[in-house]
């Protein structure tokens, strides 16, 4: 199949908690049967439409359709969701800034890394790669949050 980023809605910016506090940036991936099957297929977000001027943090939540927690169901044993992350200095020709296997697990809801512009670099476009070692089983949504990191 290959690239499937059709799946992936685009971003949209929100309120990081109930309070107002804070923001993160979200976009939806809705993945079916045997989508990101690790034969190959991948899917990229769009590129972050916002500044990346800190650390941030990426968080993984599957849901139901109807937007209920659901557990990732992949179609193998000892599976799970693969990011990497990509940088561009034109929006085209992207490279792997950093890698970070095992970011939800199966049998599990939600997963998260933190990136580190130090150690890993920062580019003017910035986006995320999804892939998986088996395909889906069911129909998933997976939010996709980005929250940066402010200073005082």
């Amino acid at each position: 199949m290959g690239d499937i980023s059709s799946k992936v809605g685009k971003w949209l910016t929100v309120s990081a908690d109930k309070s107002g506090n804070g923001v993160k940036h979200q976009c939806k991936a809705s993945f079916a049967n045997n989508d990101l099957n690790g034969a190959g297929d991948y899917a990229y977000t769009k590129s972050f439409d916002w500044p990346v001027m800190s650390d941030f943090s990426v968080y993984y939540e599957t849901k139901d359709t109807n937007g209920d927690a659901q557990t990732l169901v992949l179609d193998g044993t000892d599976s799970d969701l693969n990011v990497t992350v990509q940088g561009s200095v034109d929006g085209i020709n992207y490279v792997n800034m950093h890698d970070t296997n095992d970011i939800i697990r199966e049998g599990a809801e939600v997963g998260v890394f933190v990136y580190d512009i130090d150690g890993s670099g920062i580019a003017p476009f910035i986006r995320l790669k999804i892939t998986s070692d088996d395909g889906f089983v069911g129909t998933h949504d997976l939010y996709v949050s980005v929250i940066p990191h402010v200073s005082a």
